[in-house]
């Protein structure tokens, strides 16, 4: 069993350089699996597949979604189930690499009867007034907002938990609570007039690519995240996504 562990990990990395090798000759091809988070299901995830499936047919691609808490996006690319992760920046293991690519801000969520404004920060004395909808705990969106109530004094009034994006908003839509999510999270439902969003003043998310030290991305793995980062500037440029900010 010992000797399995081990030699899963080599083995991966032969096939890698094999498939390198390949591709330097010819289109991408062989597999390639993304870890990505709910939030970004619509304005990032599948406009990405289909960019993606449209130039390199030839790849397998494997989208890994829903993911409970950030840890485990980041074990998959640390047991190698995952070639590639999109995560808010955490502390990151020695094991991988991580790389901040986006920033946008928190955002008090709330139902269209709220009448909040993208133009009209709120100051997060204003979150601690609101009955609360989170996500679960380990999660990372969760232990942003805990952290800066908690240097604050502010307590946390919570309806009730849910790791579903969707089930959130939903939430949020249906008057039962206000939500502290990214931009993202909320696009679908503010785009059809289902919610209002406001971002929290001082209060910023990070995204980051995160991927192996040990075992560099294959060729299909690059052009996966140079579409990913290709997806998200068009999102942008096109004001879809407007409080985001791309960096270099």
């Amino acid at each position: 069993m010992l000797l399995r562990d081990r030699a899963v990990g080599l083995l991966q990395h032969v096939d890698r350089v094999r498939q390198e090798v390949r591709d330097d000759f010819n289109e991408p091809s062989g597999e390639v699996t993304v870890a990505m988070p709910p939030s970004m299901l619509e304005l990032v995830t599948m406009p990405s597949i289909a960019r993606y499936r449209e130039r390199h047919p030839g790849v397998l691609l494997r989208v890994i979604e829903g993911i409970s808490g950030v840890l485990n996006a980041w074990s998959m690319v640390q047991l190698g189930k995952a070639d590639l992760a999109v995560v808010t920046n955490v502390e990151p293991l020695a094991t991988l690499e991580s790389t901040v690519f986006l920033q946008e801000p928190l955002c008090l969520i709330g139902p269209r009867s709220a009448r909040l404004d993208p133009a009209a920060p709120v100051a997060l004395d204003d979150v601690a007034t609101k009955l609360l909808i989170v996500p679960g705990r380990p999660n990372s969106l969760r232990l942003i907002l805990e952290t800066a109530m908690a240097e604050r004094k502010f307590p946390l009034d919570i309806a009730f938990e849910g790791n579903s994006p969707t089930l959130i908003m939903l939430a949020v839509e249906a008057g039962l609570g206000f939500a502290t999510l990214p931009f993202c999270s909320a696009y679908r439902f503010l785009r059809d007039g289902r919610v209002s969003l406001a971002p929290i003043r001082h209060l910023d998310v990070s995204w980051a690519f995160v991927q192996s030290r040990e075992q560099p991305l294959s060729t299909a793995g690059k052009q996966l995240k140079a579409t990913l980062r290709e997806t998200i500037a068009s999102q942008i440029a096109s004001g879809d996504w407007a409080l985001a900010k791309l960096l270099p």
